[in-house]
């Protein structure tokens, strides 16, 4: 149970890692494969709009309830007295979905983080921290995604720093990166560095972008590049569109698909047409139709396009 726990607590993380980035609904990012693992069975469309919401000017404006105020003293005692993996994960773990009360705890669980003996429950120790988004947890997890000793608890911390980086740590980040031999830790570091979105980091970041010898992570740098440097100069767009055209790792261009889509403007879509015209690897070609928002169906591919536009003309 507790390794489920964990499954899901880094699904983000592995879709980044398998090169998978693709465009959630409305135009916003997210890290959904465009199809199943198998190849065979397509993603679920995306879930219908929610009704939009009341303005607080609005007479029948009705606020929300406020959320309970949790006692976490329980809960943290029940941590402490915890044995095995399974039951200290699953201690942890209630303490996130506790709520917003529960950041109180994100001291106490910052501490064990640095004592814990057992990397899948410092692992768990990590998600949690991060879901708390408490700042009292931030030197903690930095301190973790730099020096523990397994690469999967260093990930998981680096990706919990992004639930609570400021502008004003990226720099830290960054250096964190530049120090860090593991492709996949590298790769949450950038997520963290993206959540920040620092316009101060878009050199490194391009560089990154560039030269990374992994490709996942060249992606994923392009990805922060983009969130990083809207308003400064370089030429982020035709920075973007170079990777798109002369990287021949699928996992770097798609990356790059998903960062020049968050630009919308005419010159990223001129330039998403025109890699559609020229793309081979059939993960690239979903994820460029997807940007455009065409449809990438099964059986829906270049032929069903071509037969859709030759019976538009005909008609």
């Amino acid at each position: 149970m507790a390794r489920l726990g964990m499954l899901a607590g880094g699904i983000a993380f592995a879709a980044v890692a398998a090169g998978v980035l693709v465009l959630g609904g409305g135009g916003g990012a997210s890290l959904t494969p465009p199809e199943s693992r198998d190849g065979l069975s397509p993603a679920p469309g995306p879930a219908p709009a929610p009704p939009p919401a009341k303005p607080r000017s609005d007479p029948k404006y009705v606020p929300p309830p406020p959320l309970p105020v949790v006692d976490v003293r329980p809960m943290l005692d029940a941590y402490a007295a915890a044995r095995g993996t399974e039951a200290k994960s699953l201690a942890a773990h209630s303490l996130a979905l506790a709520g917003p009360s529960a950041a109180a705890a994100a001291g106490e669980l910052s501490t064990a983080l640095g004592k814990e003996s057992d990397p899948e429950v410092r692992q768990k120790l990590a998600w949690t921290l991060g879901e708390l988004r408490s700042r009292d947890a931030w030197r903690a997890l930095l301190e973790t995604a730099r020096r523990d000793p397994e690469a999967s608890v260093r990930a998981q911390a680096a990706r919990a720093l992004g639930m609570i980086a400021s502008q004003g740590d990226a720099q830290e980040i960054l250096a964190a990166i530049e120090a860090e031999g593991d492709a996949k830790v590298r790769t949450a570091f950038l997520e963290a560095i993206r959540s920040a979105r620092a316009p101060g980091t878009a050199e490194t970041l391009r560089k990154l972008m560039r030269e990374d010898p992994d490709p996942t992570v060249r992606g994923m740098a392009a990805v922060a590049f983009a969130s990083a440097s809207g308003g400064e100069g370089g030429g982020p767009i035709e920075e973007l569109i170079k990777v798109l055209e002369r990287d021949r790792s699928p996992e770097a261009r798609l990356g790059a698909i998903e960062a020049l889509a968050m630009a919308r403007t005419p010159e990223s879509e001129a330039a998403l047409r025109a890699a559609l015209e020229r793309e081979q690897d059939a993960r690239v070609k979903a994820m460029l139709r997807m940007a455009l928002g065409q449809d990438i169906r099964p059986g829906m591919g270049d032929a069903g396009e071509e037969e859709g536009a030759a019976a538009g003309g005909g008609g």
